[in-house]
């Protein structure tokens, strides 16, 4: 941004090919070795099974300098800028093992499609950043006259700020029933228990943290189709998403920041074929969400939690073929979301709608 004669700060103007950066130094490289394996197989006519196996080895690296302060415009030219800088590494491997049972019998005059499942992973994560120490001054900032291109001093990624390893164990078992209590009217029932253990070391601050969470989260659903080209629906879940991947980077690692993301989702819809090839679709949701990871408004390193919030709306959708030459994609969604609790910069129940 600059700040136009003693202003109010706008977009730089007038510097739309300029680099403020480094050329040979601004750079990104990620070597990935990733090999999957996939096992279907055939009991009978009626069960079927299916194993999946994945390892992957990520070796990731990238490192900036950047703008990092505004500048003063005089008669439309400026004189100077501040730089700074950063290298951030990331070595991980991850482990997934995953299987599944379909099964379909009848008991009665009740139709039952059965999936068995369980999930098993294991991920390590090691990741450091250095800030850049420019020689001239022995800190990771510097303002040096502007120059098209820049001309910049010597300096090395060298300074460390972060280095924090983490040990991650995933295991999760599933089950649902699809039940055909007639042909028009099916209903869903369905369970699934996660078990998630951290540990992370921040060698840097001479730290540890730990912590493990488990969770049962139902799922419940409910199909009525009064005609073979039209369907309506109506759906419970529960879902648990625990942190993940570089969110442990950027985390506090206290009880309240590493809680696992809740969802509760209240949905029902209906879908109509209006003739082969166009269709009509639409649906009303109400989300309830509980410790949600957004950025710091003040500081887009940084990620704060929301405590709860809640999102309701509708959309409705209009697809398909016209004639033999002409297409129609249509759609509409309306939501309102609503911050309920505290968030990171003090303000309490923020709604908005769109």
């Amino acid at each position: 941004s600059q700040n136009v004669d003693g202003g109010p700060d706008v977009p730089l103007m007038g510097f739309d090919n300029t680099f403020f950066g480094s050329a040979d130094e601004n750079n990104t490289a990620l070597k990935a070795h990733i090999l999957r394996a996939r096992l279907d197989h055939s009991f009978t006519d009626t069960l079927r099974g299916n194993v999946t196996a994945q390892f992957a080895d990520y070796d990731k690296a990238y490192q900036n300098l950047f703008a990092s302060e505004e500048v003063s415009v005089m008669n439309g030219t400026f004189s100077e800028v501040e730089l700074d800088g950063y290298r951030d590494t990331t070595a991980r491997q991850n482990t997934f093992l995953q299987g599944n049972f379909v099964g379909e019998f009848q008991t009665g005059r009740l139709g039952h499609t059965i999936l068995v499942g369980a999930e098993y992973g294991l991920q390590d994560t090691a990741n450091a950043r250095f800030d850049n120490v420019f020689a001239s001054n022995g800190d990771d900032q510097l303002v040096i006259p502007f120059t098209d291109p820049l001309s910049i001093p010597a300096f090395s990624f060298s300074s460390l700020a972060r280095n924090r390893q983490s040990d991650v164990t995933v295991f999760s078992i599933y089950a649902q029933d699809q039940i055909s209590l007639t042909e028009q009217f099916k209903i869903v029932l369905g369970g699934r228990f996660d078990s998630f253990d951290i540990d992370v070391n921040d060698i840097a601050a001479n730290g540890q943290f730990s912590r493990k969470d488990e969770e049962f989260t139902p799922r419940l659903g409910a199909i009525y189709k009064p005609a073979e080209n039209m369907s309506f629906y109506a759906s419970y879940s529960e879902t648990f998403l625990p942190r993940s991947g570089d969110q442990f980077l950027t985390l506090n690692l206290n009880q309240s920041q590493t809680e696992p993301q809740k969802t509760e989702n209240l949905e029902a819809g209906v879908k109509w074929d209006i003739r082969p090839g166009f269709s009509f679709t639409g649906a009303v949701f109400d989300v309830d969400r509980s410790s949600v990871v957004t950025l710091d408004p003040n500081n887009a390193d940084v990620l704060d939690v929301i405590d709860g919030s809640t999102v309701k709306g509708f959309e409705l959708q209009l697809q398909g073929n016209v004639t033999e030459s002409w297409s129609i994609n249509a759609g509409y969604s309306f939501l309102n979301g609503n911050v309920e609790d505290l968030n990171s910069d003090g303000t309490v129940g923020r709604t908005d709608g769109n």
